[in-house]
């Protein structure tokens, strides 16, 4: 690999949170195969780690705590309208459809969840009137009224 391959990666490695994401391992290895060493795989991954997860979880665990009869159902409305949130500005249907167009007509196991959750489910609606074009949305609608 080039000089540039490796200098691409190591500033992926060096990303804040990096040992989060999905593809963290395989990037590791091609690094690595590049030539990089593993002193600079564990000095770019304890420098760049924030634990923004773990952050997440412990503020969690104080709203439990200062709510103890509603934190849990407090913390999880929190998160669902951030996602929601994200979902909405975030949502890209070309990414969407070729994700319903992988799985060959199947209805995904996420997207059954989805559709059967009235939270999730407004989401799709909401999602459908921005994006009257998306496969996978109008066929989320469809599978709601098949359930």
């Amino acid at each position: 690999m080039s000089e540039t391959t490796l200098a691409q990666l190591q500033r992926q490695l060096d990303s804040p949170d990096f040992i989060m994401e999905p593809n963290a391992i395989s990037s590791l290895t091609r690094f690595l195969k590049a030539g990089g060493t593993p002193m600079q795989v564990v000095q770019l991954r304890s420098g760049g780690y924030r634990g923004t997860a773990d952050m997440c979880n412990l503020v969690s665990s104080w709203i439990e705590i200062a709510d103890p009869a509603g934190g849990s159902t407090t913390t999880e409305r929190i998160v669902d309208e951030h996602l929601r949130q994200l979902a909405l500005q975030r949502f890209d249907r070309q990414s969407a459809d070729s994700i319903f167009g992988a799985n060959a007509g199947a209805t995904p196991d996420w997207l059954q969840a989805m559709v059967e959750h009235p939270a999730h489910r407004q989401l799709i609606y909401d999602l459908a009137e921005k994006h009257e074009q998306s496969l996978l949305l109008h066929f989320a609608i469809k599978v709601r009224f098949l359930i």
